[in-house]
């Protein structure tokens, strides 16, 4: 760091001596306040001496502090008259301590403390009460903006430091002047120097000096001395104050003791401040150090060899340094808490792509290759657009672009910009946010922070300010006008850098997005262009449709444009012909399906969907030694149109399967998350009408499949194709702490006090499992067990071992793994999925390292094992956290391609549709409609009634409740019928780590539930099973239902005459599923609990009543609904009602 220049230093006020260039750099105010007779810069200043020359420590080097008689009298004697020239001085709050504490804004305050003018004219009548106001009053203006919360510490000489403890007093005291309060409420350290606490034994003489002043006909200041009087009144009180301030506040201080008495008058050979009076007398949090010079010279050194320097700049370095690495915390907590509002209720798919399949080897690379899209690359600015049919490809191209896992995109763009990325999928299956305006513009800027340090910290002032003082960050409900303003504050830091960056958004899908919606979308886009412009920021936006005619108008406009049908036949071509023809076929020649894959591509119409589902088909007829001429027939009677293949599809899977065939794909259609294979073998297993009362019987009966390959062959067969086995990335959570959170969604105990747990988590059904919050490592932290630990099925250990087993031996006699293969469309077994490179580097030496809270894998070898593991392979997931990789290794393009991706967890087989298009199909009910009708038509006695549907004629409610009562039965399992009474109980429940469905059962059951019931279906046998499991978990179930509007429960309650008020033994106070049911808006629950009997006014789970919860959210039904019951604003805890008995 280069020394700082000099500035010329105000005799009173402030001087800011050193603040770091960008302010969001500043961590800490420092604030030095000379004592009595000092200066703002004189006392902290001392001679510039040649190298191996010594300071007399008890002299001193700055001519003010040759202090005597003579001079006092000299006429000749000037207040400015001794001040060295500044080449001659050090001044070492500005010249050795910024390189210490650059992070620190360094200022020095000076007010008039002279004995007497002399020559000059009158003193300063001020006493100290009156400086420290000055000091307040003045340190508020310096402390403006941002500079308001940042922490301040005080370094104070003599007197100095009592008018540093007055004005914190004085601060302390301001009720109702918030400015004045915040100095006292972000003074952290105070660091003290020879501070008279209790009075100086050496104001005497000063009264002797000032005596003589007087009577050479010279005005004094009598009042600054009598304070300093031993036990003085005024000290005392103040002594008496701070300390009360310091019981209060949890600020430290340290103080520095004079180890020299001062010598230049006669008398005077002892210590200005004993060590007595320089203590405030705490000594459990009052350091004290000595200081090997007298009273003036204990706050002047020289050079940082000084060792006064090394104590006292030593301290305030240490000091500063706890805030940074303090603030540094502070920074990434918010970081994260504004990472996590953006992301709430977005799921990661939304922004991460990771439900679009990886394209097949060199059919997107053709992209580069076209002068249109190179064009718009060269501009760097505006729209361009990709148009296709459902199925053509274009998720896979946006994804593709945006990964860049081949590099050519930033190969072309160059390294001279820095190019932000971000991307978003539309998808017709999501949440109503997830296909708004905001929730495009949330997902972009939660991968802009997240990827972007510089880009965030210059928004974070914009991001505060939407925040507002003192919330979190979670509660901001952000607007598209609150979203566009980051935007552009993101672009208005970029204007007058060295770095310029280029931005580029890829946006799948856009005609998926809400109708309503896709003229706010684009206008939005085209404004946020602008602004870029505006800004010198070159910003490019890819995005896919359909072709539609709702956008040519936007395409034709746009920079530049391309249609997959067109572009996809080279590519759709290959692929058919390695599909076709099998390199160990030896019945035909090279390229003999040549000319018919052409024939198939042309039919195909560049929808690889299309080619997905019928090339399986083709390949079976090749298998079983079909000529070209059965070929080409058999491509003749497969339709064109994708929703008539569905069709098609569905009409050829047999008549008798059909009913498995539906519950199959009401299965895969309405889970909230995707099904492993083990999952959804069980699920299928334990149907409400499954004659296996345990897994054992079932396993031990002909219906069983072994894993694997069977079961994939099973699925395939009744799904026609339409749904895939691949490895995915599954989240495994923590199964004891989300049971926890399932027992605890309300945060409601048990009517049996004995059964009480602590407080839950409430957690938000609208919120999909994205896994960032509690996925399961190797192990969970704790301190008590720092190294890594299973917890998962015996599987999964015996796996675990074997890799570890594996890591003892050489590595050229380690296990290799399978390597991968799949073919679109079909439901084979990939024996190893996508590794992470052995060679990458890892994080803790890569600049982008994310410290994460959870416990990182440490031994490379035990990784380097499990990737031998065919069963076992990790990938590197996106999300915000940590981004690890394999010790001891170099950086790949892989790694490029998900240098985002954090968490090292187990690729398992999940359970999918080929294409979110075949699950669109059935999600809009067409195909569910479709399905009942081939039931119907070959089994008319099973639809009487409809099993399948609500009594409205829903396929979705029927699915729910489906799946609800699965989940049911799969609890009263026999193996699992010991464990349930722990889990309702609130007991230990690890034990259910081996049953594959418990975890989704755990996620899922009560929002199925919910769903089947806001369809239409009461679900009230659900309520009586978990009674006769436990009843004495009633007040739980209670707040479940009110948690998550089931109704029907409520109303059992109301006939059964069953209490629903939920007890607390430590208030006696009742009200937590009530003011669960207002908080959520569920108004009818609101209306049965009422009617059930719930207390209206009950505290029980917080301050609040629920009617004062209502009218903070603003909800003006419910708030008239509680009154009308009696509802009051206030009310402590409550006596429980007559009659009702509390057991303690």
């Amino acid at each position: 760091m280069n020394a700082p220049a000099r500035k010329h230093v105000a005799r009173t006020g402030f001087t800011e001596l050193w603040s770091p260039e960008n302010e969001e750099d500043c961590i800490v105010d420092i604030v030095f306040v000379h004592g009595l007779q000092g200066h703002p810069k004189r006392t902290w200043s001392t001679t510039r001496r040649q190298p191996g020359a010594e300071m007399d420590a008890t002299a001193g080097s700055n001519p003010r502090s040759h202090f005597n008689l003579q001079k006092l009298f000299s006429r000749r004697h000037k207040n400015n008259e001794h001040q060295l020239p500044d080449e001659d001085t050090i001044y070492w709050p500005e010249e050795l301590l910024p390189e210490d504490c650059p992070s620190a804004r360094i200022m020095t305050f000076g007010y008039d403390s002279d004995i007497s003018k002399f020559f000059e004219g009158a003193v300063n009548k001020n006493n100290f009460y009156d400086h420290a106001n000055d000091l307040l009053r003045a340190l508020i203006r310096e402390r403006q903006g941002a500079a308001k919360t940042r922490p301040i510490m005080f370094v104070a000489h003599s007197l100095g430091g009592i008018i540093v403890k007055q004005a914190l007093v004085d601060s302390e005291r301001a009720e109702t002047r918030t400015d004045e309060k915040s100095i006292h409420h972000h003074a952290e350290h105070i660091i003290f120097l020879g501070t008279p606490h209790r009075g100086s034994s050496y104001a005497g003489w000063g009264d002797i000096g000032e005596k003589i002043a007087r009577a050479a006909f010279f005005d004094t200041n009598r009042e600054t001395l009598k304070h300093l009087e031993v036990h003085g009144t005024e000290l005392a009180n103040l002594e008496r104050d701070f300390s009360r301030l310091m019981e209060r506040r949890t600020f430290s201080i340290f103080n520095f003791q004079e180890a020299l008495g001062y010598k230049g008058v006669k008398g005077l050979n002892g210590k200005v401040v004993e060590n007595w009076s320089s203590q405030i007398g705490d000594h459990r949090s009052e350091p004290s150090e000595s200081i090997n010079a007298n009273h003036m010279n204990m706050c002047r050194f020289c050079s940082k060899e000084d060792p006064g320097y090394k104590q006292v700049g030593g301290e305030i370095r240490n000091r500063v340094d706890k805030l940074v690495r303090k603030h540094q915390e502070e920074l990434s907590r918010e970081h994260a808490d504004f990472l996590q509002s953006l992301r709430n209720e977005v799921s990661e798919e939304s922004y991460s792509g990771n439900d679009v399949k990886d394209p097949h080897d060199d059919t997107c690379g053709w992209l580069l290759d076209r002068n249109v899209f190179r064009d718009w690359l060269s501009i760097g600015q505006g729209l361009f657009w990709v148009k296709g049919k459902p199925g053509s490809g274009k998720s896979v191209l946006i994804k593709y672009l945006m990964e860049d896992p081949d590099g050519l995109l930033n190969r072309y763009l160059g390294s001279t910009v820095r190019v932000v990325k971000a991307g978003y999928f539309f998808r017709v299956t999501r949440t109503t946010l997830e296909r708004r305006t905001d929730g495009l513009l949330r997902a972009l800027l939660y991968q802009i922070f997240y990827r972007e340090k510089t880009i965030y910290q210059k928004s974070l002032s914009t991001l505060r300010e939407i925040r507002g003082p003192g919330h979190n960050a979670n509660s901001v409900n952000w607007t598209n006008r609150q979203l566009n303003t980051i935007f552009e504050s993101i672009f208005r830091g970029q204007r007058g850098t060295n770095h310029p960056i280029r931005m580029i958004f890829f946006i799948d899908a856009l005609d998926e997005c809400v109708e309503s919606e896709l003229e706010s979308v684009m206008h939005c886009l085209h404004k946020m262009m602008s602004k870029a412009q505006e800004a010198g920021v070159n910003l490019g936006i890819c995005m896919s449709c359909r072709p539609l005619n709702s956008f040519d108008r936007e395409i034709y406009q746009a920079s530049g444009w391309l249609s997959l049908q067109k572009e996809n036949r080279d590519a759709i071509h290959t692929f058919i012909k390695e599909e076709l023809a099998s390199k160990s076929d030896t019945r035909r020649v090279d390229n003999y399906y040549g000319r018919f894959a052409e024939r198939v591509a042309e039919r195909a119409d560049g929808v690889f969907l299309w080619v997905a589902l019928v090339v399986p088909r083709l390949r079976r007829k090749i298998d079983n030694g079909g000529t070209l001429r059965e070929l080409e027939e058999l491509l003749d009677d497969i339709p064109k149109d994708l929703r008539e293949l569905f069709v098609d599809i569905l009409k050829r899977i047999p008549g008798s399967e059909l009913e498995d065939t539906m519950r199959i794909l009401q299965l895969a259609t309405l889970v909230r998350r995707r099904l492993s294979l083990d999952e959804f073998q069980h699920a299928l297993a334990f149907q409400p009408n499954s004659t296996y009362d345990s897994i054992k019987a079932w396993k031990d009966s002909p219906d069983y499949l072994e894993d694997g390959q069977m079961v994939m062959a099973r699925l395939q067969y009744y799904s026609g194709g339409l749904l895939e086995v691949r490895h995915e990335a599954l989240i495994l959570d923590n199964v004891e702490s989300r049971y926890r959170e399932f027992l605890e969604r309300s945060s409601g105990p048990n009517l049996s006090p004995k059964h009480a747990t602590k407080n839950g988590v409430r957690w938000n059904d609208d919120i999909p499992d994205t896994g960032s919050e509690d996925s399961l490592s190797i192990s969970e932290p704790t301190e008590s067990k720092p190294q890594p630990e299973v917890k998962r099925t015996t599987s999964w250990k015996r796996m675990l071992d074997k890799a570890a087993s594996d890591a003892r031996r050489p590595i050229n006699k380690r296990r290799k793994s399978q390597s991968q293969f799949s073919t679109a469309g079909s439901l084979k077994l990939e024996n190893d999925g996508p590794l992470p490179p052995q060679n990458e580097v890892h994080p803790k030496q890569s600049k982008e390292y994310i410290p994460n809270d959870r416990r990182e894998v440490q031994n490379s070898a035990l990784v380097e094992a499990l990737a031998g593991v065919p069963e076992l392979n990790y990938v590197i997931r996106h999300g915000p956290g940590i981004m690890w990789q394999p010790e001891g290794s170099q950086v790949q393009e892989r790694l490029d391609k998900r240098r985002d991706k954090h968490r090292l967890t187990p690729q398992v087989l999940v359970v999918r549709f080929i294409h979110e298009t075949a699950k669109h199909f059935f999600l809009n009910r067409e195909g569910f409609e479709i399905l009942n009708g081939l039931i119907e038509d070959a089994c008319p006695e099973k639809c009487q009634p409809n099993p399948f549907c609500s009594p409205g004629g829903c396929y979705l409610t029927g699915g729910h409740e489906f799946i609800a009562n699965t989940c049911a039965s799969y609890f009263r399992l026999q193996e699992l019928n010991g464990l349930i009474r722990k889990v309702l109980g609130g007991s230990d429940m690890s034990g259910l780590a081996t049953y594959p469905f418990a975890r989704y059962v755990v996620e899922s059951w009560l929002y199925h539930i919910s769903k089947a019931e806001e369809g239409g279906l009461a679900q009230p046998h659900l309520l009586e099973l978990l009674i006769a499991v436990d009843p004495n978990s009633l007040g739980r179930y209670v707040c479940w239902a009110a948690s998550d509007n089931i109704t029907s429960w409520i109303r059992w309650c109301i006939e059964n005459e069953v209490s629903v008020n939920d007890i607390d033994a430590t208030l006696v106070s009742f009200g937590r599923p009530i003011k669960t049911a207002v908080e959520k808006g569920f108004h009818t629950m609101v209306e049965l609990l009422l009617q059930a009997g719930a207390y209206v006014n009950g505290v029980t789970g917080g301050p609040e009543t629920a009617l004062r919860l209502a009218e903070r959210m603003n909800d003006g039904k419910m708030t008239k609904l509680l009154r009308n019951h009696g509802g009051v604003l206030n009310q402590a805890y409550m006596i429980p009602p007559l009659g009702q008995i509390v057991r303690l």
